[in-house]
């Protein structure tokens, strides 16, 4: 799973598991569509200092996101837990 990550994330990721002053911050955006709001969209994304880093990795269930960054917390340790947000409804 770890290969979904572009060059920018896995240096930024290697960043912070090796630095102390390092403040990588996992962001989730969740995007539900008006005519079936069930259905959602998550968007898992890094920022450090304040700048996105790379490009969101798009998930279409809970299932997916939670194993993908239970993959990145067994990986590396220092990572942060996510800041989630839902985004108003799209469409």
């Amino acid at each position: 799973m770890i290969e979904r990550l572009c060059a920018e994330q896995r240096r930024a990721l290697l960043l912070n598991e090796n630095s102390t002053s390092v403040n990588l911050i996992v962001h989730i955006d969740v995007y539900s569509l008006p005519s079936f709001l069930s259905v959602k969209r998550y968007f898992l994304y890094f920022s450090l200092f304040g700048n996105k880093i790379g490009s969101s990795i798009a998930f279409t269930n809970a299932g997916d996101l939670n194993a993908f960054f239970m993959t990145l917390k067994s990986t590396f340790n220092q990572i942060s837990s996510p800041v989630r947000s839902s985004v108003p409804k799209c469409g």
